[in-house]
């Protein structure tokens, strides 16, 4: 999420934020003590099973889809790997680009697009068309109203009115931020951190 990095702050976050840092200063070296305890623990474990006789794990064989793969002399197994997909089977029938290009123009071709056209009354049943949104002006309103063919009958859709008025100005938006800011001295501030941190 973008922020404002120039936007004030008020002191109370300020003291939250200080706060927050020495109290996870605290908990950073607990869990960096826990964790070097554990690693000791570890390593003892470790030490313990090879001075018992123990060895790291050893690859006996390799096996591709139940095929065993022979090594070179230098215990190297090659397993070849299909890099392209020309090199595989298709047997899912996966689509290629260009078969999802055409599928794509082919179901827009075949859908409906919805137009407008100015009408001088509201059409009936048998003058309208599907997808046609029908213009009518309202001598009333001096705004158009919207007819369309829907489950064949013509029903008034919406109009063409924006009502703004629960919105407010752009004046009003930035005397309410003017009148809602107040910014914290420096005196402010440092009372604040000496508060948290001491002296």
């Amino acid at each position: 999420m973008a922020y404002d990095a120039a936007r004030l702050t008020k002191l109370s976050a300020l003291q939250e934020l200080a706060q927050k840092v020495k109290s996870s200063d605290a908990s950073l070296q607990t869990q960096i003590d826990s964790v070097s305890s554990d690693l000791s623990d570890v390593q003892t474990k470790v030490s313990d099973i090879v001075s018992t006789g123990g060895e790291p794990n050893t690859i006996e064989s390799i096996s591709v889809n139940g095929a065993e793969v022979s090594t070179d002399e230098s215990k190297n197994a090659n397993i070849t790997v299909p890099t392209k997909t020309s090199e595989l089977d298709n047997d899912s029938d996966y689509q290629s680009a260009s078969d999802v290009s055409t599928a794509i123009a082919e179901a827009i071709a075949a859908a409906g697009h919805a137009s407008f056209e100015i009408a001088d009354a509201v059409p009936t049943v048998e003058t309208a068309v599907e997808n046609v949104m029908y213009l009518v002006l309202n001598t009333e309103t001096s705004h158009y109203d919207i007819y369309a063919l829907v489950s064949n009958e013509v029903v008034l859709l919406d109009d063409t009115t924006v009502d703004l008025s629960a919105y407010f100005t752009s004046d009003e938006v930035n005397a309410a931020i003017s009148n809602a800011v107040v910014v914290a001295t420096d005196e402010e501030v440092s009372e604040m951190l000496t508060e948290v941190f001491g002296e």
